[in-house]
C-alpha cells in the first residue's frame, strides 16, 4: 500500500523540494527545475525525500483521523495518507496553503 514514485511524481512542487533539500542547490542553479524533477525520480524518492512540504504536526493536529489512521498501520505515513486520501478530501498540507 506503499506509495509508489508514479504516486509521488504527480504531487512534486520543485520550489518546495529545494527549500526542503538546499544540498541540491548548487545543480539547481546550474540545470534548473528538470535537474530537481531527474533528482527526485533517480534518487530522492527512493532516499525517502519528499516530493512537498507536509507539515507533519500541522496535519495530524488538523487531522487526528489521519495520524489515527497512520497508528492503526492503514498507512505507512502522513504523506502517503495526504497523497491518497488527504488531497481528494481537500485537507491542508501546511498553515501557508491553509491561509491562501
Amino acid at each position: 500500500k506503499n506509495n509508489t514514485l508514479a504516486d509521488e511524481i504527480n504531487f512534486f512542487i520543485p520550489e518546495e523540494y529545494i527549500k526542503m533539500y538546499p544540498d541540491l542547490a548548487e545543480a539547481y542553479n546550474e540545470f534548473g527545475e528538470k535537474y530537481l524533477i531527474n533528482h527526485f525520480s533517480a534518487y530522492g524518492f527512493h532516499e525517502g525525500r519528499k516530493p512537498l512540504y507536509l507539515d507533519e504536526i500541522f496535519y495530524s493536529t488538523l487531522y487526528p483521523n489521519a495520524a489515527l489512521e497512520v497508528a492503526l498501520g492503514n498507512y505507512k505515513s502522513l504523506l502517503e495518507h495526504y497523497i491518497k486520501t488527504g488531497f481528494k478530501s481537500g485537507y491542508y498540507r501546511n498553515r501557508k496553503e491553509m491561509e491562501k
